[in-house]
């Protein structure tokens, strides 16, 4: 193998990890944060629609979720729609995380609203959320 070769793999090696490895893990990141973001938010039980509002994503580990007593949404769809480009802006191997602070939701993740959301809600997303990032790691390697 000639030098020019050697050095063209060298630099395409340096490229990869400089650049493609941290994009990727930014979109497997981004992505795995919506999906828990949709998750959590339509397995949410609703009444006035407080709980279901509330639902917020933070990129600073253990960033407090303040409640917003303004934030109501039955459907859904408005806190997804709000809290997107939060999503959007994760960093590569930045921390994400998806987050509740209306006081009664330890009681609702409990099992407390027994026809909405009997199993809680993040216990189960948190759940299935493992298996797609087992899979993705199987199709990956």
């Amino acid at each position: 193998m000639s030098e020019t070769n050697i050095n063209e793999f060298v630099r395409s090696v340096r490229t990869f990890d400089k650049k493609t490895v941290p994009e990727e893990a930014a979109k497997f990141q981004r992505a795995l944060t919506l999906d828990a973001l949709n998750r959590v938010v339509f397995r949410s039980p609703v009444d006035k629609g407080r709980f279901k509002g509330n639902w917020q994503v933070f990129t600073r580990k253990g960033a407090p979720v303040p409640e917003d007593p303004n934030l109501i949404d039955k459907q859904g769809g408005a806190t997804i729609a709000r809290e997107s480009p939060k999503i959007r802006r994760i960093k590569p191997f930045s921390f994400s995380g998806v987050g509740n602070g209306v006081p009664y939701a330890v009681r609702l993740e409990d099992g407390h609203s027994k026809i909405q959301a009997p199993a809680g809600i993040v216990g189960p997303v948190i759940a299935e959320l493992i298996v797609i990032a087992e899979q993705f790691g199987r199709l990956k390697a």
